[in-house]
C-alpha cells in the first residue's frame, strides 16, 4: 500500500474505525471522479470498501478503474477478492482465477502476497 493508504489502513485495521474511513471514502467518491484517482488511491478505497463489507462498491470502483489500469497487479488482486466475496457462480470465479493468475505473474506488494496465495487456493479448490 502506498503512503496515501497508510492512514486509512491504520484507521480500518489497527484503530478499528472503519465507519469513519468509509464515510471519507464515500465523500471522495461523491466529489472526485474516479478517473482522477491513481492506482494507490483506488487500492486504498477498494480495501476500505472490502474491509467494511461493501463489496459492491468495491466492484463498481474497480469496474470504472480497471480499463485505465488493466496491467495493475494490485487492482487485479482486489477485483478477484471482491468477486470471490460476492459470488460462488462459475463465471465470476473463473474471472477471479484469471485475475489472480495475472496479479501473481505481475507481482503484488509483499504485504498482499500471502492473501493472494490464499485466494488462489480458495479459487482453485486446493
Amino acid at each position: 500500500m502506498g503512503r496515501d493508504g497508510a492512514l486509512a489502513w491504520l484507521l480500518v485495521n489497527d484503530l478499528n474505525q472503519p465507519a469513519e474511513v468509509f464515510a471519507v471514502a464515500e465523500q471522495l467518491r461523491a466529489e472526485i471522479p474516479a478517473e482522477r484517482f491513481l492506482v494507490d488511491v483506488i487500492d486504498t478505497l477498494v480495501e476500505v470498501y472490502r474491509r467494511c463489507g461493501h463489496q459492491r462498491e468495491a466492484l463498481d470502483l474497480l469496474s470504472e478503474s480497471l480499463p485505465r489500469f488493466s496491467n495493475s497487479a494490485i487492482l487485479r488482486y482486489q477485483h478477484a477478492a471482491a468477486l470471490l466475496a460476492t459470488s460462488d457462480e462459475v463465471q465470476p470465479r473463473e474471472l477471479a482465477r484469471q485475475g489472480l493468475a495475472l496479479a501473481k505473474q505481475w507481482g503484488v506488494p509483499a504485504h498482499r502476497a500471502a492473501d493472494l496465495e490464499a485466494l488462489l487456493v480458495q479459487v482453485n479448490g486446493n
